[in-house]
């Protein structure tokens, strides 16, 4: 990891004005963070990230059912 990403990593929102980072540099370090974090993750987390977006999923299928209803 070098001086820019830490930087970036640092000062997300103000990556750009804090460490003169570009929009690609940004969104380099960031995704590099994120890939990191989620190889580092306990499986149980990825179950409950997976458990919640099925939710959320079902919760957007009830309400896309309760409009056909009502409709």
């Amino acid at each position: 990891m070098n001086t820019m990403d830490c930087c970036i990593q640092r000062s997300p929102l103000t990556a750009a004005q804090s460490c003169g980072a570009s929009a690609a540099e940004i969104a380099e370090a960031l995704n590099g963070a994120k890939v990191l974090h989620d190889a580092t993750q306990p499986e149980e987390v990825n179950f409950k990230e997976e458990a919640h977006e099925h939710e959320n999923a079902e919760a957007d299928g009830n309400a896309e059912a309760v409009r056909e209803v009502s409709t």
